[in-house]
């Protein structure tokens, strides 16, 4: 059958599916490099050393089998939803609460990348500087500096992720060709021990250790921050990127398993092959090539991050407040809030495997519940489709991602038990953001409810009359002002307040008042021994009681300054007062604020 064919049985409302691909961001190659990077030692070290061959080759072979398997999953559900996210698809067919839980998910598989590639980068640094042991203040040193560009809104251009992609191919390529061009004329010695069989307590970490490309793919396979028509990667992209970089994978545990690597928690294979193949020129080269790449990672991240809490504020998974242009800095601070609580910790353990497997975990709930939600729409199409070959391509599906949802659900469990502590910081990462998004909405969902009008004409009953209160301290330009601002209203009576806490500056104000002549009655509350502001909070409720079908307007001068202090407000006690009034039903609190240096005569111009 035809590739737009099936995709138009599999999904009837998209004729147009095929041309709702989009073509992958360079930072998947990137984050794809790294991945072939990382996992030979992933595998190394769950295999106890590279001289166990048998556990090395059967975790490559698991490796690759569960390349191909996401493959293919990537491709059935880009046919069966090629235009809908995966956090919508959860959201229609299992729950809200589900929906919270995949977003926070997708968010924290992007950060702990960025951490690792972090890491990557650090180890680059550490064994170029001749430094002993992995230090976790490299790795925080390199997230601060990187995140520079993000706190300051510079985007990191696609040209310098591709040339970035293009460094750290270069660099894999000069390691592999040299150490396959010293195979060819110097074979390796066989005379180290080899270890043959494979140990059974172990067969469940060899088992999970080649997951990390399959995990990194399916991250990809969506890009949440295109438009509505393009969220769906084509996965033909994705495959031949996973193909080549497949190959170094297997080419480094090639040479890694002929040089007998070691499986400390801190080395990198590639990194090893290079040492030994290469001159130190050539190694130092490659080292910064590496680095530089691994920079260039967690830099694309960085400006990916923002645009996805965009994505999912757009959807309603996130507040509405993250979609506004103007709380840009908020989102960028968040990111680096969550990156830098990732980091603190991926430091609990501080190893690139541990890094790795918290990653896969995180991705495996997406896996569970949007293969869950793929069967639920399977079965959907199944039972409402009046054509029969759309009911036969569902039912297929149904099978299909029936049996995805149960091998997904057994791979979680025992990635738990083989993984704890990982497991465990992922469950934090996806946990803790959901249970307040989840606390957030209820409150949100409550809120709206409440402020829900019963009937059209409730709240539209007019008040009698409109009371003025000014409160004031000193007869100076910002209170004249306020006065003229109050008079202007037209309101049914207004008056002015003044606590006397200084016997001395109220017989000054009683004066300037009266040398003003202003129209606007005076009224001086309290004495120096006991005044607070509580006697304005107290006189404005004595107002509302005797007259509770009126509205009363407080009136308050309000200093500001211009420039690098325009957020600071010279009358810091206002606000306590603004708090006091706020809880005061039928008081409306109008701040007139005076900009120094501004001139009264242009104020109603």
């Amino acid at each position: 059958m035809p590739r737009g064919r099936s995709l138009e049985l599999m999904n009837p409302d998209s004729t147009v599916a095929e041309r709702s691909f989009v073509e992958p961001t360079p930072v998947a190659s990137l984050a794809l490099l790294v991945a072939a990077v990382v996992t030979p030692q992933v595998i190394v070290y769950a295999a106890g050393g590279a001289n166990h061959v048998h556990e090395v080759v059967f975790s490559a072979l698991v490796c690759c089998g569960a390349a191909v398997s996401m493959y293919v999953a990537i491709v059935w559900m880009a046919r069966l939803a090629p235009r809908r996210s995966g956090h919508a698809l959860v959201s229609t067919y299992i729950g809200r609460i589900s929906t919270l839980i995949v977003a926070c998910a997708r968010v924290m598989e992007f950060t702990l990348l960025a951490v690792l590639g972090a890491t990557v980068a650090a180890l680059c640094c550490i064994r170029m500087f001749g430094i002993p042991t992995f230090r976790t203040g490299v790795l925080l040193v390199i997230l601060l500096v990187l995140a520079l560009p993000l706190l300051f809104g510079v985007s990191v251009p696609d040209r310098l992720v591709r040339v970035a992609v293009l460094v750290g191919f270069v660099g894999l390529v000069i390691v592999l060709v040299t150490a396959l061009f010293s195979e060819t004329t110097e074979p390796a010695s066989s005379s180290n021990s080899v270890v043959l069989g494979i140990d059974r307590a172990k067969i469940v970490r060899l088992f999970f250790a080649g997951f990390f490309p399959s995990a990194v793919t399916l991250m990809f396979s969506e890009q949440s921050s295109a438009s509505l028509h393009h969220r769906r990667v084509n996965p033909t992209r994705i495959g031949r990127a996973l193909a080549v970089f497949g190959c170094v994978v297997i080419l480094t545990l090639y040479f890694t398993v002929n040089m007998r690597g070691t499986s400390h928690p801190a080395s990198l294979p590639i990194l090893e092959v290079a040492h030994a193949q290469l001159g130190t020129s050539w190694y130092r080269l490659v080292l910064v090539m590496l680095a530089f790449s691994c920079c260039c990672l967690v830099l694309g991240i960085y400006d990916e991050l923002p645009r996805m809490l965009r994505q999912l504020a757009m959807d309603d998974v996130l507040p509405r407040w993250f979609v506004s242009v103007d709380h840009k800095r908020w989102r960028r601070v968040t990111v680096l809030v969550i990156v830098l609580l990732s980091a603190a910790l991926s430091a609990w353990i501080s190893t690139p495997q541990a890094e790795v497997n918290a990653l896969v975990f995180t991705v495996a709930i997406p896996v569970v519940l949007l293969s869950l939600a793929l069967f639920g729409r399977s079965r959907t199409d199944r039972k409402e489709s009046a054509d029969h070959r759309v009911r036969r391509s569902a039912s297929r599906a149904a099978y299909g991602f029936g049996a995805f949802t149960l091998v997904a659900a057994v791979f979680f469990l025992l990635f738990v038990v083989a993984y704890p502590r990982p497991s465990l910081i992922g469950a934090i990462g996806v946990g803790v953001p959901s249970v307040i998004l989840l606390v957030f909405r209820s409150s949100s969902v409550h809120m709206f409810s409440q402020l829900q009008a019963q009937h059209v004409k409730q709240g539209r009953t007019l008040a009698t009359r409109v009371h003025g209160v000014i409160v004031v301290s000193s007869l100076d330009a910002p209170t004249l002002r306020t006065v003229t601002f109050a008079r202007s209203m037209r309101l049914s009576t207004l008056m002015a307040l003044t606590v006397d806490y200084d016997e001395r500056r109220t017989a000054q104000l009683k004066k300037d008042w009266a040398r003003a002549a202003l129209p606007v009655d005076l009224t001086v509350l309290g004495t120096p021994l006991r005044a607070t502001r509580g006697h304005i909070v107290d006189y404005v409720h004595s107002l509302r009681v005797q007259h509770t079908s009126d509205i009363v307007v407080v009136y308050l001068p309000h200093l500001v300054r211009e420039g690098v202090g325009s957020f600071f407000t010279l009358r810091r006690s206002s606000s306590k007062l603004v708090a006091d009034l706020r809880m005061e039903p039928g008081v409306v609190i109008a701040e007139v604020p005076y900009v120094m240096g501004t001139d009264d005569e242009d104020f109603f111009e």
